[in-house]
């Protein structure tokens, strides 16, 4: 009675503030939602929430709600289909615009749109299309927003964990089939909430068990037939963007699955999705093929910073200029890396993307990297890539961030100062550390770890221990070499025997190897390092020992199998007649990114803040907040040799 006595005096009260906007009363069946009453009364579920607060807690069968009637409802009683448009309206679609947000804003249905535009019944709404809106009858559509009264506006509230007590609980009995996402989804909570309300939860949940849980059910279903779909959660600040991108969906389409979206996206939502075969990088970064969400057409400047050193070879003969290449690593880097930037040119031109790239020449110097950026005009520019030198990077950055042009640092390992416009391509030795030492934790069980680290290395040795203070150490002799009695005291019979390794020295890595190896017949033995150097590169390390003990590591990138005849290595072949290299595989990586993430939204910045990972050659793309810095790549992956010299991202 109190809840039917407070309900009717908001309304009175609203009413007399309102101007005597009719309003209608409604007593809640069992069945009901705010999102099916929403629909049956051509209203929002703010406007039900707006005038019966209490109805944010749950619609309790029996309660008594204040419902106001639209001016659709009131103007337009009859079928949609029946109606007949006075006029219309040409609107241009602007970014993040959907049907269904545009059938709100117009008071007018999807369907009703699609009637007067007919390719949108094949074709997806983009940015920048012209579409025609119907205007009926008494329903009049200002170019003006309409400012909500601020005393009657429902505010977001943050996601609160709520237990209730064993008196006021309401249970679920699992069914057959039934899963958390789908018993999480029926109800509206999330999975933690449902896990914090049944600590004795058994995993799987059975048939037959009875699980507190909280809200009112819903007829979404718990069970996913159609094998086309499944349960996703919905992770931190993911939006209908980021889905949109991932699952190859539009925002229309995913609330006419999952209705609930109607009243928002929300950390922890369990929605129905279509399945999508992707490829999952470390850290369960979720990799978007951005090729297939070109949104923004319109031409581009892309800016191109190298030190191709051409003031040494103007007056040289071609003779003297191929020495001079070969001599000088800068050079060739630089040109490898161009030669694979403009492949991913030609690529983008193909699908329909208009790039101008315009290159300049730094000469390896900072002051010359401010002389260009000063005596050119870079107004234009939508994003720059290069300098490599850190130092030159950074003044780059300095100079463009008032411009707003991001900067992206292409090789560079070592940890820029840049301003808030720097994108740092390139994980630094740090950030492998770290992934690293975070696989290795959750490997381990009780595994017995072994460190041998040279002299220099003695902050990679203290990281270990602080992550594994049981770990042992291996220690060298003085002729800098270990003894094969002393490997043999460290390995333990009847575990698995992990040896992290941090050297640059060629001999003392190949003479460990071969003790571990000869030792494999009797213990099992792999092999780590938290970055692998030079030493393992070299001819006198066995990569037969390096398979047989598994070598783990991590990697800014993964080795390429060209003998596959991807599109790259084709047209690569084609344009230059041999295969490419590490630095001209980055270059069309890093290019063909950069105008992909061009091509997926307004600026790059913006496509930075979507927080999606891409994937190419043997590159991805992953980028966090740097603070004050701009953006750092965690792009990293975990690489191990198996048979045949294989080698591999660990899955």
């Amino acid at each position: 009675m109190k809840t039917i006595l407070a309900s009717l005096i908001f309304f009175l009260a609203f009413n007399l503030q309102t101007n005597a906007q009719e309003f209608l009363t409604y007593t809640v069946k069992q069945d009901d939602t705010a999102t099916s009453l929403a629909k049956r009364f051509n209203t929002t579920i703010q406007e039900i929430y707006r005038f019966n607060p209490d109805a944010k807690n749950g619609l309790r069968k029996g309660a008594v709600l204040v419902i106001p009637k639209s001016t659709f409802a009131q103007n337009n009683t009859a079928n949609s289909k029946d109606r007949t448009p006075k006029t219309f309206k040409t609107h241009k679609v602007k970014r993040k615009e959907t049907l269904y947000s545009l059938s709100k804003e117009y008071n007018v249905t999807v369907d009703e749109i699609k009637r007067y535009n007919k390719w949108l019944y094949a074709e997806q709404l983009k940015r920048k299309d012209k579409i025609r809106i119907p205007v009926y009858p008494n329903v009049v559509i200002s170019d003006t927003q309409t400012v909500e009264d601020p005393r009657f506006i429902i505010k977001e509230e943050p996601v609160v964990k709520i237990v209730r007590t064993p008196s006021g609980k309401t249970t679920h009995t699992v069914q057959a089939k039934e899963g958390k996402y789908g018993i999480s989804r029926k109800y509206g909570m999330t999975i933690a909430e449902l896990e914090a309300m049944n600590p004795d939860m058994e995993e799987p949940i059975q048939p037959g068990q009875v699980l507190n849980v909280k809200g009112e059910a819903s007829t979404e279903s718990t069970v996913i037939t159609d094998e086309r779909f499944t349960f996703y959660e919905v992770k931190p600040k993911e939006n209908f963007f980021r889905l949109e991108q991932r699952f190859n969906i539009s925002e229309d389409s995913l609330i006419a699955l999952n209705p609930k979206l109607e009243e928002g996206l929300k950390v922890g939502m369990i929605i129905k999705i279509p399945k999508k075969n992707t490829s999952i990088a470390f850290g369960n970064d979720e990799i978007v093929n951005l090729e297939a969400s070109i949104r923004n057409y319109d031409a581009k400047t892309v800016a191109l910073l190298l030190p191709f050193n051409s003031h040494k070879i103007t007056n040289d003969s071609l003779s003297n200029t191929e020495e001079r290449i070969k001599r000088d690593r800068v050079m060739r880097i630089s040109l490898d890396f161009y030669s694979g930037a403009l492949v991913a040119l030609e690529e983008g031109k193909q699908k329909g993307l208009s790039t101008t790239l315009r290159v300049f020449d730094t000469e390896q110097s900072t002051s010359k990297v401010r002389a260009i950026i000063n005596d050119n005009n870079f107004n234009d520019v939508d994003v720059v890539v290069g300098p490599l030198l850190n130092s030159s990077v950074e003044e780059a950055s300095a100079l463009l961030n008032r411009k707003d042009i991001p900067v992206i640092s292409p090789l560079s390992s070592r940890k820029a100062n840049g301003r808030e416009n720097l994108i740092q391509s390139r994980p630094t030795d740090d950030m492998l550390h770290e992934v690293m030492l975070s696989y290795l934790e959750a490997m381990h069980t009780d595994q017995n770890i072994v460190i041998l680290a040279d002299d220099n290395a003695s902050s990679i040795k203290s990281l270990i221990i602080s992550k594994f203070p049981t770990a042992s150490t291996l220690k060298k002799q003085e002729d800098n070499f270990v003894y094969q009695n002393d490997v043999s005291k460290q390995l333990v019979s009847g575990k698995d025997n992990w040896f992290i390794v941090a050297t640059e020295d060629v001999a003392l890595l190949s003479n460990l190897l071969s003790y571990l190896n000869a030792f494999r017949s009797k213990h099992n033995i792999q092999l780590f390092a938290l970055e692998k150097t030079s030493a393992f590169d070299s001819e006198d390390v066995s990569n037969d020992h390096l398979s047989n003990l598994k070598f783990t590591f991590p990697s800014v990138d993964k080795e390429f199998d060209y003998e596959n005849k991807a599109k790259f290595i084709i047209d690569y072949n084609a344009k230059y007649g041999i295969a490419p290299n590490k630095y001209a595989v980055r270059g069309y990586d890093i290019m063909y990114d950069t105008l992909l993430r061009l091509a997926n939204s307004d600026t790059y910045m913006e496509s930075l803040e979507n927080n999606i990972a891409t994937e190419y050659i043997e590159n991805k793309f992953s980028y966090v907040e740097n603070g004050i810095s701009g953006y750092m790549n965690n792009g990293i992956y975990i690489m191990q040799y198996g048979e045949n010299l294989t080698l591999k991202p660990v899955e």
